[in-house]
This record gives structure tokens, C-alpha cells and sequence, in this order.
């Protein structure tokens, strides 16, 4: 039996573990959504907020409460918002305001600038869908503060939701075209953990321990 492999798997495992998802405190925290109410206007778009959100028509000026916050496994820092808010999106119909769609149940990877949640259209739904990604991406949080400040902006369609969408993908653009901006700010109870040294080192053992299993196989089938 090889030695090598017991060890490198339980190096991967110790390394998993030490990198695992952790929920985070918030002490405070505000955000709002910029919308260009000139996209709406031009769409002849009316926005209604759904839930705990807020809606200033004047301003353009969209919130919506945080709820929490948490790290995944790959220390990427999530925002999660509350999960009955968003808003909807109304176009004028010969019986009144028809909804065109309704996204809610936010979360923001302040990493990949993904908007992950659920979205509502007549023509059926999509659930746990990531919606838009920023492609510019002012501030964020380093690993030992405890303040989180960031603007995120130039959103684009997510690759999940043009792939669930296809060839229907380029009539929802205009969501995109919609937020200007996402701006956030939090402060946590305590400072974003430094990912620990030993738990690459964890993983780089097992990596090259299940390397070097590999390599003894492919050479005794030779």
C-alpha cells in the first residue's frame, strides 16, 4: 500500500478546514443603489421597491438593508442582503402597469463584483442566479480592518444569467444598463481573519503528495 496517500489527503482535508466559510459580525452598515433614471425614462420604466427597499424617484437612489455578511471557503467576502427586498420594474399596458420583472434576494461578492439573487419575469423565473458583474470596482476591505467601503460600477449582464437567458439574454441589457452605481459601506466587530500560512502549506503537501501518488501509478503501468 502507498504511504503517500493517506497523508496527502488528510494535508487537503486539514487545509479545507482551516479555509471554511465563516459568518461575520456587522456593527453598522449602509449602501445604496444609483439607477439612471434616463435608462428607465428612455425604457418608459417605472420602479416600485419590493419588500424593506426604498425608492427615490428624485434622486434615483434605491437601499436596501443589509442583513449579514460572511467569508467562503476561498476568502472571498460576501454582502447579503435582505432576502424579501429588491424592486420591480413596470411598463405601461392598455390595463395598467405590467410588471416586466422583479429582482430580490441580493448578495454581493466584493471580490468578483458578482450581484448574485432571484429573478422574476413573466416568462418564468430564475433562482440563485448571479445577475450582474462590475467591471470597475472602487475600495473594498483588507484582510485585518474591520471597514468595508466600496463602489462598484459599469455593470454588465453575469455570464450565469446570459447563459440561462441565451438567445432571450440581450432584452434584459437594459438591467444592466439601469444601475449606475452599488456603493456600500460596513463596518464588522472584528478584523477580517488573515488567511493562515499553514493552511497553504497544508494544501501544497497534499497537492504534491497526490502528485507524486500519480506519478508512481503512471509509472508502474508502464
Amino acid at each position: 500500500m502507498n504511504i503517500l496517500k493517506p497523508f496527502a489527503m488528510l494535508a487537503i482535508a486539514l487545509a479545507a478546514t482551516a479555509a471554511s466559510a465563516e459568518s461575520l459580525t456587522i456593527v453598522s452598515s449602509s449602501d445604496s443603489v444609483v439607477m439612471d433614471t434616463a435608462v428607465l425614462a428612455s425604457k418608459k420604466l417605472t420602479l416600485s421597491p419590493v419588500g424593506s427597499a426604498t425608492w427615490n424617484a428624485s434622486t434615483g437612489v434605491l437601499t436596501d438593508p443589509i442583513s449579514g455578511a460572511s467569508t467562503t471557503a476561498a476568502d472571498q467576502l460576501i454582502i447579503q442582503f435582505n432576502a424579501a427586498s429588491g424592486f420591480a420594474l413596470y411598463t405601461p399596458g392598455l390595463f395598467g402597469q405590467t410588471q416586466v420583472a422583479t429582482l430580490k434576494n441580493f448578495s454581493y461578492n466584493v471580490d468578483t463584483g458578482t450581484l448574485h439573487g432571484d429573478l422574476y419575469t413573466l416568462a418564468g423565473n430564475l433562482m440563485n442566479t448571479d445577475l450582474l458583474t462590475a467591471n470597475t470596482k472602487v475600495g473594498g476591505v483588507d484582510f485585518g480592518s474591520t471597514v468595508l467601503d466600496i463602489k462598484a460600477s459599469n455593470f454588465v449582464l453575469a455570464t450565469q444569467l446570459v447563459n440561462s437567458l441565451g438567445s432571450n439574454a440581450a432584452s434584459f441589457q437594459f438591467v444592466a444598463d439601469a444601475v449606475k452605481t452599488l456603493n456600500i459601506k460596513a463596518t464588522f466587530s472584528a478584523p477580517l481573519a488573515v488567511p493562515e500560512p499553514s493552511a497553504f502549506a497544508m494544501l501544497g503537501v497534499g497537492l504534491v503528495g497526490m502528485s507524486l501518488v500519480a506519478r508512481r501509478r503512471l509509472n508502474n503501468a508502464a
